[in-house]
């Protein structure tokens, strides 16, 4: 089955479930690290150098959105993934900004890894938006029969090499390829596992150039 077959797998989250206890030990320094993220301000994001025209993005759209935070990259924490959102009854509002010119691929992830995440991802050559899910990570993502994400716009420089996608989806969208949002902003519950990925040119193995990180949709 190619990646560009639909499929219709569906996520047994009975299956794919880990312990609440071994998640919050795992996600206990990621959440630190994106809190310090999150206080260093998207000023300092991508190591707060040459990222003049993700700032004027920001200062034009992402003051909308009312939480910031950045995703490192595993290999370099100059670059990464800079993720902005809103939460309301419905719907999630989510801004995605990487150093970028060919794609880039953001997912819900069960157990920070990419088996058996949910995924979107965005293609510049097409400009098109992709919702879909991961079975395996030696392969490509696999689209969703149902598609959720809408795509709300989009902005790619060559010549600073930023992509940026603004998207929008239900909380709940009935889809058993999807994960639900959850309401996680209490203490009791662990953080959402959250991966990105991006790169250049077609779509493909991403190499570094990838991040992950645990964090908290709703702020209360």
């Amino acid at each position: 089955m190619s990646p560009v077959e639909l499929s219709t797998v569906s996520f047994d989250q009975s299956l794919l479930s880990v312990s609440q206890n071994s998640l919050r030990s795992w996600s206990c320094g990621i959440l630190f690290s994106a809190a310090a993220a999150a206080a260093a301000g998207p000023q300092d994001f991508f190591g707060g150098n040459n990222h003049e025209d993700y700032l004027s993005w920001f200062n034009d759209n992402g003051l909308s959105y009312e939480t910031s935070t950045f995703l490192p990259q595993l290999s370099d924490d100059m670059q990464g993934m800079s993720l902005h959102w809103n939460v309301d009854e419905t719907h999630l509002t989510l801004a995605v900004a990487v150093r970028a010119t060919g794609w880039v691929a953001f997912g819900l992830s069960e157990n920070g890894g990419m088996a058996g995440a949910d995924v979107f991802f965005y293609q510049v050559a097409s400009e098109k938006l992709t919702d879909g899910h991961i079975l395996d990570d030696k392969i490509m993502p696999f689209e969703d029969c149902q598609q959720d994400w809408e795509l709300v716009s989009s902005m790619h420089d060559e010549d600073s090499e930023f992509l940026i996608v603004e998207v929008r989806r239900l909380l709940d969208t009935k889809d058993p390829q999807d994960r639900v949002i959850i309401e996680d902003g209490t203490l009791e519950l662990p953080p959402s596992l959250v991966i990105g990925a991006w790169g250049d040119g077609e779509m493909s193995f991403h190499g570094e150039k990838r991040a992950r990180s645990a964090i908290r949709w709703y702020n209360h």
